[in-house]
């Protein structure tokens, strides 16, 4: 279920904590400042 799961995300893989954390650097960063009132959009697969 997993690899079906996978293979129909865009990029075929989970995200990882990685990914929010280069999303979060940009956006604190010198090279985000003209980006205002945005809203970043993350999709979280919890399993239990």
């Amino acid at each position: 279920m997993v690899k079906c799961i996978t293979a129909n995300t865009l990029l075929g893989r989970h995200g990882q904590a990685e990914d929010i954390a280069k999303a979060a650097v940009f956006l604190a960063s010198d090279d985000a400042g003209w980006i205002t009132k945005e809203q970043l959009s993350v999709l979280v697969d919890v399993w239990v």
